[in-house]
């Protein structure tokens, strides 16, 4: 995002949003902490916050089930020497999808939720989880 020219503002936790102008010039966004952001267009990304957040700045109830989840990452095995196997493939987001496998993942209440996985992205190795495992918890009180 900063290499196409936006700015970010990591963290920030917002606590009101109001038009700017009231001409659809764009939106004030008003930090926890008194700090106004203005822009002509906005991202809201909340995160496990959507519920609260979205009812806060507009008014609006989206149900969401926020859990703590186990996942993990695999590291794919580099080509050894000899390897009749062939070339090892790209792992990485250029060439590997996202997979999601819906099938029962016997997960209590969640019946065929199944798996997903990512390709490598920020963390060197393949990401692989089932959906929706976890137990529910609070976003501000997660499991460390």
């Amino acid at each position: 995002a900063r290499a196409l020219g936006v700015d970010t503002y990591v963290p920030f936790r917002a606590a009101a949003f109001r038009s700017d102008g009231g001409q659809g010039q764009g939106s004030v966004v008003l930090s926890e902490q008194g700090a106004e952001l203005r822009s002509r267009s906005l991202v809201v990304a909340p995160g496990a916050w959507l519920s609260s957040l979205s009812h806060t700045l507009f008014g609006l109830r989206i149900p969401t089930r926020v859990s703590a989840e186990t996942v993990c990452y695999y590291r794919p095995q580099a080509e050894s020497a000899g390897s009749t196997r062939g070339p090892v493939p790209d792992h990485s987001y250029r060439s590997m999808p996202v997979f999601i496998f819906q099938t029962e993942n016997g997960c209590e209440g969640m019946s065929g939720m199944g798996y997903y996985g990512l390709p490598t992205i920020d963390v060197p190795g393949v990401k692989a989880s089932a959906h929706y495992c976890g137990p529910t918890v609070h976003p501000d009180a997660r499991p460390a």
